[in-house]
């Protein structure tokens, strides 16, 4: 995609998405993520996100990767942010 003949990865549209997001854009955020950015990409936007926005978007991350091997390294970054009591419910 460019934006005024820029290119311009889909991580770096990730970087305009509003403050405190709905649960559906974080859920079409972390879609976003699959197969195309790794946990340090993930770490690097989430530690400039607010708390609420940190938490939604981890909690997605925990649905969307729950069945992959994956899901040990959200808990850890969920913890490493401290949301460490962060659930599925």
């Amino acid at each position: 995609m460019t934006i005024n003949s820029k290119a311009v990865s889909a991580f770096d549209i990730c970087q305009i998405v509003i403050k405190s997001m709905t649960k559906k854009e974080a859920k079409q955020l972390v879609d976003s993520w699959v197969w195309n950015v790794n946990i340090f990409d993930i770490y690097d936007y989430l530690k400039e996100e607010d708390r609420p926005t940190q938490r939604r978007i981890l909690k997605q991350c925990l649905k969307t990767f729950n069945e992959s091997r994956s899901v040990s390294h959200f808990i850890d970054l969920a913890e490493h942010l401290n949301h460490g009591d962060l659930s599925l419910h």
